[in-house]
Formats: C-alpha cells, sequence, structure tokens
C-alpha cells in the first residue's frame, strides 16, 4: 500500500488515514472522532481531486 500512495498528497487521503488509524488505535477510541471527520470529507470531490493528481503525474511522467 505504501508503495501505491507515495507521493500522493496526504490532503488527498484523509478518509484512508483516519480509516487505519481507527484499525491500528481501535475503532471504539476514535468512533467518534472518526465519524466528525468522515462527515466532513466531500468524497466526490476527494475522488476528482485524486483522479486530477493522477492524471497530471502520468503527464508529467510521459512528458519526461
Amino acid at each position: 500500500m505504501r508503495e501505491i500512495v507515495r507521493g500522493i498528497p496526504m490532503c488527498l487521503l484523509k478518509d484512508y488515514c483516519w480509516e487505519t488509524m481507527a484499525d491500528h488505535y481501535g475503532a471504539d477510541r476514535y468512533s467518534a472522532f472518526h465519524q466528525a471527520v468522515h462527515k466532513s470529507i466531500d468524497f466526490v470531490e476527494l475522488k476528482r481531486s485524486l483522479k486530477e493528481w493522477l492524471e497530471t503525474q502520468e503527464e508529467a511522467e510521459n512528458a519526461a
């Protein structure tokens, strides 16, 4: 997983970070916090931003 996400801005991976943190430290401990953060994330915007970022990276690699 680290190889896949290396270099992707963390702001685009907030939801994954919170999920991982909850998994690592225990769902009960982070449940309320995660739910609050989860509600604040616009997943449509997240997916769009991630897609644009990946396309930009591919274009840069192809141009090099």
